[in-house]
């Protein structure tokens, strides 16, 4: 099931601007990935990064290829863990943000 594009519209123009909820989808997408929920990880991924960066700028910050990086966010995306980590690390840094993992209570 896909989002109307007028919604998806909105989410991205706030991530422009709205650190915290930068922080929030970055977070979701962590949780998605430990959850084993790889794709719901890969596109809020890709939703971050097409609202928030480029991907030249990501490869130049993340030692990964443009067209590897295209990839791994589309649709059939196949990351390995190692890009993965490259690029969180990569959105942490850019935001100003460290995501942490805590135990449950």
């Amino acid at each position: 099931m896909s989002l109307p594009q007028e919604f998806m519209d909105t989410v991205r123009s706030r991530l422009k601007h709205d650190g915290a909820l930068r922080a929030a989808m970055l977070a979701e997408a962590a949780s998605a990935f430990l959850s084993g929920d790889l794709g719901i990880g890969l596109q809020l991924i890709a939703d971050i990064v097409q609202a928030t960066t480029e991907v030249t700028r990501l490869a130049a910050g993340t030692g990964i290829e443009p067209d590897r990086i295209n990839e791994i966010l589309g649709l059939k995306g196949r990351p390995h863990a190692d890009e993965i980590v490259k690029i969180f690390v990569y959105l942490q840094d850019d935001f100003g943000v460290r995501l942490t993992v805590q135990p449950a209570a």
